[in-house]
């Protein structure tokens, strides 16, 4: 859904996990895949995890989801990334308006 709004934008997305490996680890495959203007990263909750102070477990992003985050916002700028964090029904579009201001949050999608 994401790759195909970017392409009908006229954007060539570059999907990490269709990549070739090559026997590269999570870090070696950002680096060779980091030469783009613009990063898009989906946080869905594929993985689940707690605080040491909470009981439950709740659905979270996985952890190298949140490494490939945090590695294009410090190489792209945070102005330069989007993260699109899915719910139980749609995407949460976050987006940083400033470094001295919050989160801003967008719906996206209906169920699917």
């Amino acid at each position: 859904m994401v790759a195909r709004f970017l392409l009908e934008v006229g954007l060539e997305p570059v999907i990490l996990h269709e990549q070739a490996n090559r026997g590269m680890t999570v870090v070696e495959k950002l680096q060779a895949n980091a030469n783009v203007g613009f990063a898009v990263v989906l946080l869905t909750p594929d993985d689940e995890g707690k605080s040491s102070t909470e009981g439950q477990l709740k659905p979270r992003a996985r952890q190298n989801v949140i490494l490939e985050l945090g590695y294009f916002v410090g190489l792209l700028g945070r102005d330069r990334v989007c993260a699109l964090r899915k719910g139980v029904s749609k995407y949460r579009l976050t987006m940083w308006v400033s470094p001295t201001q919050s989160l801003m949050g967008l719906e996206l999608g209906g169920s699917r």
